[in-house]
């Protein structure tokens, strides 16, 4: 009768093993491919790129994808308007040069900023002197932050070429150039 115990085990164990075998290569499998296609993210932002954006537009990047919100957000090297975030540089901005200089001669300017950006545009929020002379204006507010100890950003937007009687202007013969006297 001892035979068939021996057979018996012998078969018991070769069917584990048929088993057993697959079964953790499977295990494996699942525990490990994914994480081989899934693309890891650099350490910081490629090419040493710099990201600006609002509090708002960072917390909704972040509830998309938290290592993105961070890999471009949570470093000194990325500027928040407004503040709002540790990691990231405080920054504010205006519409209008001349509000700027009110601001910074009235001590308006929170001490956490370190950046100011100035953002004509062909609206409103830029006074209408700014938007047609709007290099001389770049050129104040640059000259007036760089003084006071900030560090400037410019984002003049395109609609600029299309203030009447302006000093930069759409070329008449070109569709995306614009020309300054």
């Amino acid at each position: 009768m001892q035979r068939p115990s021996t057979e018996r085990a012998r078969s018991i164990g070769s069917v584990a093993a048929w088993i057993f075998a697959p079964l953790l290569a499977a295990l494996v499998g699942v525990a490990v491919v994914p994480e081989a296609f899934h693309a890891r993210l650099p350490d910081a932002p490629p090419l040493h790129q710099r990201w600006m954006a609002t509090p708002t537009t960072v917390e909704r990047l972040r509830a998309i994808d938290p290592a993105i919100a961070t890999l471009y957000f949570d470093r000194r090297g990325s500027y928040v308007l407004g503040g709002g975030l540790e990691a990231a540089t405080a920054a504010v901005g205006w519409a209008d040069e001349s509000q700027f200089e009110r601001d910074l001669a009235a001590g308006a300017i929170r001490p956490d900023i370190r950046l100011v950006m100035y953002d004509p545009e062909g609206w409103p929020s830029t006074p209408l002197k700014e938007q047609r002379h709007p290099v001389a204006a770049m050129e104040a507010f640059a000259a007036a932050a760089r003084s006071a100890g900030y560090g400037v950003i410019i984002t003049p937007n395109p609609s600029l070429v299309d203030v009447a009687k302006a000093d930069c202007m759409r070329s008449a013969s070109k569709r995306w150039t614009k020309r300054c006297k």
